[in-house]
């Protein structure tokens, strides 16, 4: 129920003054992780940002003081893919667009939800990928990638995604 009131509150029309594009994409980011499972128990639960970080804060803020089965979050802003070790969430930004083919790569396998908003990142074999429509801020889901890397998505999530490939 709290993912539908997230997920209306993010396509609300233009009667309303909108929140930033990257404010509703960070309670997208935490609501992932509520919605997936992992196959490996992990002390906590991190969310890793490859490349240039466009949140500008707000992933931070979404997820200060909450909690994943138990495990508190932490945000981890990475640089090289070599450090993407002990992530579960991996959004990796635009300014990575000329190496996600070896990002991707590097992750391939492992327990990694990746995401981004990269155009073609679910045809180059990512997990999630952010679109806008409308106006609005909406994600696709690659199930055929998320079955790879042993992750397993909600239902829930699943109905309110824009698109579903690998069914």
């Amino acid at each position: 129920m709290t993912l539908v009131l997230i997920l209306l509150g993010s396509s609300l029309g233009n009667a309303q003054q909108k929140p930033p594009e990257y404010a509703v994409k960070a309670v997208y980011l935490y609501n992932f992780g509520r919605f997936a499972k992992w196959p490996a128990e992990s002390p906590n639960f991190t969310i890793c940002i490859l490349g240039k970080d466009p949140f500008m804060g707000s992933l931070d803020r979404t997820v200060a003081g909450e909690a994943i089965d138990g495990k508190p979050i932490a945000v981890r802003r990475l640089t090289e893919p070599s450090q993407i070790q002990d992530c579960q969430i991996l959004f990796v930004s635009n300014s990575e667009r000329l190496r996600v083919q070896s990002i991707l790569a590097q992750v391939q396998n492992q327990p990694v939800l990746t995401v981004s908003d990269m155009p073609q990142f679910m045809a180059r074999g990512g997990i999630i990928q952010f679109e806008l429509q409308d106006d609005r801020v909406r994600f696709s889901i690659n199930l055929k990638s998320a079955r790879e890397a042993k992750l397993s998505i909600s239902s829930d999530l699943l109905s309110v995604a824009s698109r579903v490939e690998g069914k």
